[in-house]
């Protein structure tokens, strides 16, 4: 199967060259060989965001996909915000549920100041 789909990639490749080149190499590996490599992907908050936004020099930029507005937004992160401080060497799964109850906290505690005033 993986041969048939190499041929297939490779006769689209050289549609687009006049000349054929058998300059490449592929290797598979199997998995009952290397049980490390899957083990090696990020799966805390901050390792999410730097897979999919890339963090240079401690901040992430959002772009206006993400921020809705046509202005980027640029954000620091560090222990200086609390909540990031909280989440960001929590596996990925768990953030949600936090960032959740917190919004939910924050909502209740408006809304008693609120009614207060």
């Amino acid at each position: 199967m993986v041969n048939e789909l190499m041929e297939t990639f490779s006769g689209d490749l050289e549609q687009g060259t006049n000349r054929k080149s058998n300059n490449w190499s592929l290797f598979l590996i199997d998995r009952d060989v290397d049980f490390v490599t899957p083990l090696c992907s990020q799966v805390t908050f901050q390792g999410l965001l730097d897979d999919v936004f890339t963090i240079k020099c401690g901040s992430v930029e959002f772009g206006s996909e993400v921020t809705g507005s046509e202005k980027n937004v640029k954000i620091n992160l560090g222990s200086g915000d609390k909540v990031f401080a909280e989440i960001c060497d929590q596996h990925f799964s768990n953030v949600f549920a936090f960032l959740s109850s917190k919004a939910k906290t924050l909502q209740a505690s408006y809304d008693g100041v609120a009614s207060a005033t």
